[in-house]
């Protein structure tokens, strides 16, 4: 396979994951976040906290979103470059929490470091910037907003 092609299946690849982990947290799907993720990975959501290994990074999506009615994880814009079996990238999010017809929601970005896997490419460093908040922070734990 040409290089060129081999760039656009891998970029292709890590899209995906970035789609799959947003997914995954809306549909409580903690198997398929899980799967996210290298084994030894860290996570850091700034202001709420620092995660180590994809069983904490899943505890921390429970606690913030289990309690919640619905939510809904949007990510954009992703920039990629890839150097052999590692990565990086960078996108948009939005994430907007609901519970009992009221609302919060921010937004910022993600930026990740990637590792090829037997499995795929997955995070293995991942750090959230929030940039902006709106409507009520009291809806998730203190610990989990900006």
């Amino acid at each position: 396979m040409n290089e060129e092609l081999r760039s656009l299946i891998d970029r292709r690849a890590i899209e995906d994951v970035l789609v799959e982990y947003a997914r995954a947290v809306d549909a409580r799907d903690w198997p398929a976040l899980t799967e996210c993720f290298t084994t030894d990975c860290a996570v850091d959501y700034a202001i709420s906290g620092h995660a180590d290994g994809p069983d904490e990074v899943v505890a921390r999506c429970r606690v913030a979103v289990e309690p919640l009615d619905v939510t809904q994880h949007y990510v954009s814009n992703p920039v990629v470059a890839i150097a052999g079996d590692v990565a990086t990238s960078t996108c948009a999010l939005m994430a907007v929490h609901v519970r009992a017809g009221r609302t919060f929601t921010f937004g910022g970005a993600y930026a990740d470091r990637w590792r090829r896997v037997e499995a795929g490419w997955r995070i293995s460093h991942r750090r959230l910037e929030r940039r902006w908040t709106a409507g009520d922070p009291t809806l998730v734990p203190r610990n989990e907003r900006s």
